[in-house]
């Protein structure tokens, strides 16, 4: 029984990722080789805005550019996504084939505390929510990135692109949406404990 889910292709529906999911429906990684591959489809692939959230607890021991959902290709380019850097630090990331850009929050997340992690990508700027709050906004990107649609799979919980570094944790209600939630809706999904 897979107990997280994916929303590919919603526009905003944000009552339906509750927090009871994150309590009662969550999936364990162990840090090593534990990640969710799910088939690409035409939903997933993604050329204008875009939203991927999750709630997510971080083990101890973390390190390196951790995956929490990622688009990815088989020449390991990855499109769209969100991840840890350092094992703790939350961000979003965009890669266009030809250029990548990635956005971090650079203040720790603590180990073993739920947060409800988001990225945003509104075909100009990266941002970077945790429970709800605005942490940082990338300069304008527009004309050095954008998103391109692949033939890869949406992996949860995998960083192929950098030596197949595994989240290792609990990740639930991981979300892909075709479209820049705004400020408000993310509130309101991180305030759904």
């Amino acid at each position: 029984n897979l107990k997280l889910w994916l929303r590919a292709g919603d526009k905003a529906e944000p009552e339906s990722t509750t927090a009871i999911a994150r309590q009662d429906f969550y999936t364990d990684f162990d840090g090593t080789d534990d990640f969710i591959q799910i088939e690409d489809d035409d939903s997933l692939d993604i050329t204008g805005s875009w939203t991927c959230l999750a709630w997510i607890k971080i083990g101890s021991g973390t390190s390196g550019y951790d995956r929490i959902i990622g688009k990815q290709d088989t020449s390991s380019n990855c499109n769209y996504g969100i991840g840890l850097q350092n094992g703790d630090e939350f961000g979003a990331f965009l890669n266009d084939g030809g250029g990548f850009d990635a956005l971090y929050y650079t203040t720790a997340l603590d180990v073993g505390e739920w947060y409800h992690v988001a990225g945003i990508w509104d075909t100009s700027k990266l941002y970077v929510y945790i429970d709800g709050q605005l942490k940082t906004t990338s300069s304008d990107l527009s004309s050095a990135n954008s998103s391109v649609a692949n033939n890869g799979e949406l992996l949860i919980g995998l960083n192929q692109t950098n030596g197949a570094e595994n989240f290792k944790g609990q990740i639930s209600s991981a979300s892909v949406y075709q479209t820049a939630l705004d400020a408000q809706t993310i509130s309101q999904m991180a305030k759904s404990r």
